[in-house]
């Protein structure tokens, strides 16, 4: 069983007055999560805090850059 482990991200939202570091934020966590998904793996854990406060917007985000198929 092949597992991927990553940990701790802490992706936060970021008000829109920030355009520019949220614009930032996306790609880094758009790309980061691509690489992450581009391994080959049964199992894939995120040890820690994916999101910074676990709110249900950050979930639905998180999730939403990248589909399985």
């Amino acid at each position: 069983m092949k597992i991927v482990v990553f940990g701790d991200l802490h992706y936060p939202t970021i008000k829109e007055t920030y355009a520019e570091m949220k614009h930032e934020g996306e790609i880094f966590f758009k790309e980061f999560l691509n690489q992450v998904f581009k391994v080959e793996a049964d199992l894939y854990v995120s040890l820690g805090d994916l999101t910074n406060y676990g709110l249900q917007d950050q979930i639905r985000r998180d999730l939403s850059y990248h589909q399985r198929t």
